[in-house]
């Protein structure tokens, strides 16, 4: 992030705000109103939620690189949210684009989660009822420590993932794919899609022909909730939480920044992914025991559908294979298909972007449902158009560039 600088006094934020107002629209207001629970506040906390209007995509980059928290993209009206702090309020007013505050009336701080959402202990037992019901198709493991288990001690906070096969089939070396979810910690449905998942392949393995065959000849493993301590910062009430407890955004963390031979002439940010975090490491660390021909990470929210590179609009070499599946899976439920800067804004170091570039796999990414929190009633509408597209991408894992 380039906006941590220092912290503003009162009187000094109440003239910053006051300022703005003109220009963004911003109704004016005490910071001991706005941080009730600080007797001063740091200008680097993003407390501000505001609707920005856009005139290019070359803005929303812009508001990317400099670590903007983006999110709620309306291309029709061209607007796009964004959870700010007072700094980042300035650098708006100072760059002449207009926003204005608005009410995330869902997202009320302290309210936990949903009903129907399970917590990461919840998940965690569901994940070995899994196990212990389906034997001979389930494996849990744990697969990694995260930022607060590493630094402080955290003692329980693992990351889970669950590999799902045929154990007794005789076929040697199955095609694998990882699903991922839960990088970013408020995004509460893809944590839910994955669970559903795992259910959808154990239980109707041997009733239903289709998916009996994709677990005798491929191997699926499924990661429901990489941020754990963010997760459950967000169980406890913070419900903005999004990057790790080290306030790093995971999805900008990983060990890769450009495909060679395929330079950046079109991305305008930086090429130096911060120090990688043990949640990274941990999925990184997965492709050193498997081979992933496919690999997609869920979010939420906008319903898009991704392929490589996310700093780019110019169509890697193999686009046309990821054109293609995407056109037989996702486009056909209305969501949005192409690369990050194509249909959002230029990103680097992404998983997706790491399991294409650094292990060649068939790199996916996905933004699911319209807003962080939907009901849970919502979540199963979404699963039912989601599940037949998710087998799709299962049954392609054994050769998913040739499509």
């Amino acid at each position: 992030m380039k906006f941590r600088k220092s912290l503003f006094l009162g009187i000094a934020a109440s003239m910053v705000l006051s300022s703005c107002n003109s220009i963004s629209n911003f109704v004016p207001a005490n910071p001991v109103t706005l941080f009730p629970n600080f007797s001063s506040y740091n200008a680097n906390l993003k407390n501000l939620s505001v609707e920005i209007q856009w005139n290019q995509k070359f803005d929303l980059s812009q508001l990317e690189d400099e670590g903007f928290d983006l999110y709620g993209l309306n291309k029709n009206n061209k607007t796009i949210r964004a959870r700010i702090s007072n700094s980042q309020m300035s650098v708006l007013q100072t760059k002449g684009i207009t926003f204005k505050n608005i009410r995330e009336s869902s997202m009320a701080e302290g309210s936990g989660l949903l009903p129907g959402y399970r917590t990461y202990q919840q998940m965690k037992d569901y994940l070995f009822s899994l196990q212990n019901q389906y034997p001979d198709l389930v494996t849990v493991k744990d697969v990694g420590d995260t930022w607060q288990k590493v630094y402080q001690n955290a003692k329980n906070n693992d990351i889970w993932m669950v590999a799902i096969t045929n154990k007794k089939s005789k076929m040697q070396n199955k095609p694998a794919s990882l699903f991922v979810a839960g990088l970013h910690a408020r995004e509460l449905a893809p944590v839910e899609v994955i669970l559903k998942f795992a259910e959808e392949l154990v239980t109707k393995y041997g009733k239903d022909e289709y998916i009996t065959s994709l677990l005798d000849t491929r191997e699926v493993h499924l990661l429901p909730m990489d941020n754990v301590d963010g997760r459950i910062m967000v169980e406890k009430g913070n419900t903005w939480q999004r990057e790790n407890a080290n306030g790093v955004d995971l999805n900008r963390n990983y060990d890769c920044k450009y495909l060679p031979n395929f330079p950046p002439k079109d991305y305008r940010g930086t090429d130096n992914p911060q120090k990688q975090e043990p949640e990274t490491i941990a999925i990184q660390d997965l492709y050193k025991t498997t081979k992933y021909n496919l690999y997609m990470d869920i979010h939420a929210y906008g319903e898009m559908f991704f392929w490589p590179v996310g700093y780019s609009e110019k169509d890697i070499p193999e686009a046309a294979s990821f054109k293609r599946v995407y056109a037989n899976t996702f486009k056909k439920i209305g969501y949005d298909g192409g690369t990050s800067a194509q249909i959002l804004y230029s990103t680097v170091a992404t998983s997706d972007d790491y399991a294409y570039i650094k292990q060649h796999s068939f790199g996916l990414g996905m933004e699911v449902g319209r807003s962080f929190r939907p009901s849970y009633s919502e979540v199963e509408k979404m699963w039912a158009a989601i599940k037949p597209n998710f087998l799709y991408l299962v049954k392609i894992s054994d050769a998913p560039f040739s499509q």
